[in-house]
């Protein structure tokens, strides 16, 4: 009734119990509290009849699944300064989540919105879990959730996880922005599971050391070997590339925050 356009995204809970639904509801509305301009914008969150209701920004030019692909069919390789600019931005959004203890367990290139040519959002918290911390220990998550193709090896393993786990996704991404594919595949998920914990890829060609340094990083089948997102945000590679970020196009940019 604002005449604004708006995304509903509805998820069926039908194996859960009330309260449990009222538990993802709760975390939606936490999830709402976020303002950044690399994460998809909540605005409410309502169950209806066995349904969770999520309603968010619209992003009228879709998803970067859809941009890989459409390059893909055309043979047109992303431009190395476009996936150093999609790369930071997505460092950037992943900050947010993890200094807030939520770990989004899906980074993947369908949940990664389009708001404009050179501007992306992190989408989809649906299956976020939100990971405590207690005074001596910071709580793992066990729940054995993802897109298999980019599900990091601890979750193949069934070992408990932290945010680790998005910075695993967050290479498998990076490989298939730099190729078009994927760095593990399998013909069933027992053979893809061998692959990822292997940890063995083919690094990808026509690309600079520093992003394939980057996505060496990332794809460390140990996840204490692996970086956290401040690590990466310090990296001078990453620093040196910061100024790629148009900032003319993100509303209330202001770059002393």
């Amino acid at each position: 009734n604002d005449g604004q356009s708006y995304a509903v995204k509805v998820i069926n809970l039908h194996q859960l119990n009330h309260r449990e639904i009222e538990d993802s509801v709760n975390e939606i509305r936490l999830m709402a509290s976020f303002t950044s301009p690399y994460i998809i914008t909540f605005y409410q969150a309502f169950c209806d009849a066995k349904r969770l209701c999520i309603v968010t920004e619209y992003s009228r030019l879709g998803d970067l699944a859809h941009l890989i692909d459409r390059r893909k069919r055309q043979n047109r390789p992303i431009k190395e300064n476009d996936i150093w600019r999609f790369l930071i931005q997505l460092l950037e959004g992943l900050k947010v989540l993890h200094n807030a203890g939520v770990v989004h367990r899906d980074i993947k290139s369908a949940n990664v919105l389009m708001s404009a040519p050179d501007l992306i959002k992190i989408a989809d918290l649906g299956i976020s879990t939100v990971l405590h911390h207690y005074p001596h220990y910071q709580q793992l998550a066990k729940t054995q959730i993802g897109t298999p193709l980019y599900l990091a090896p601890e979750i193949w393993k069934k070992r408990p996880y932290d945010h680790k786990c998005d910075i695993w996704s967050l290479g498998v991404l990076l490989y298939e922005m730099m190729t078009f594919n994927f760095p593990f595949l399998g013909r069933t998920d027992r053979e893809l599971s061998q692959r990822i914990c292997s940890g063995y890829y083919v690094p990808p060609r026509g690309y600079s050391s520093d992003l394939i340094s980057v996505l060496r990083r990332l794809l460390q089948v140990n996840p204490v070997n692996r970086p956290t997102v401040d690590d990466l945000l310090n990296l001078k590679c990453i620093k040196d590339r910061a100024n790629l970020i148009n900032s003319t196009i993100i509303p209330g940019y202001d770059e002393d925050i």
